[in-house]
């Protein structure tokens, strides 16, 4: 609504912000003190967190990410903490107007969802996702195969591939006018 001229689609990946309100809402509900306890089990859990971001487990990839984040937080002890505080403020629940003001706005929309998502599961966000989106007919659905919640480090070439297949062949609803914009100026498009 606020920038009709500007924004041209919408591409979606993993898109977590119709997950269950309750987990979030007692989260931030809980005094200060409460909140420091909850963060430091979870910081504790924060690398077994990150190896459920991958289907297969102990491959070279998952390892590479793994260790990337124990050198992050070795350099910087406050980046867990500072995740953290983002997560309790960062609207991950309850965004169900915002999505269906996007479908209204017939913006097209690229949903992407790994198969095997453990941290936001498949079922039952991609249904609730859908569900709203389906209003208009301005949506595309894709579900990457055999990945977990990492899909964009496990699968790039192949998510790469659908956002530019997207991009470059929008479907017949798309204005004309839109699609001249997308193929004239596609240093506006970010990838």
């Amino acid at each position: 609504e606020r920038y009709p001229d500007d924004v041209a689609s919408l591409t979606l990946l993993t898109p977590a912000g119709l997950m269950d309100k309750g987990v979030f809402s007692l989260l931030r509900s809980l005094p200060w003190f409460v909140q420091s306890i909850v963060q430091r089990c979870l910081r504790r859990n924060s690398l077994n967190a990150i190896r459920n971001d991958f289907l297969r487990h102990g491959t070279e990839l998952e390892n590479r990410v793994v260790a990337q984040a124990q050198a992050m937080h070795k350099r910087n002890p406050h980046a867990f903490p500072a995740i953290f505080r983002s997560i309790l403020a960062f609207p991950l629940a309850g965004l169900e107007e915002t999505i269906t003001n996007v479908s209204a706005a017939r913006l097209p929309t690229l949903l992407v969802w790994a198969e095997y998502d453990r941290v936001v599961p498949f079922e039952p966000h991609y249904g609730r996702w859908k569900a709203l989106l389906k209003t208009g007919q301005n949506v595309q659905y894709e579900v990457v195969k055999e990945a977990g919640h990492g899909f964009l480090k496990e699968k790039p070439a192949v998510v790469g591939d659908m956002v530019v297949r997207f991009l470059k062949c929008p479907p017949s609803w798309v204005p004309p006018a839109l699609i001249y914009q997308l193929k004239s100026h596609p240093s506006t498009i970010t990838i």
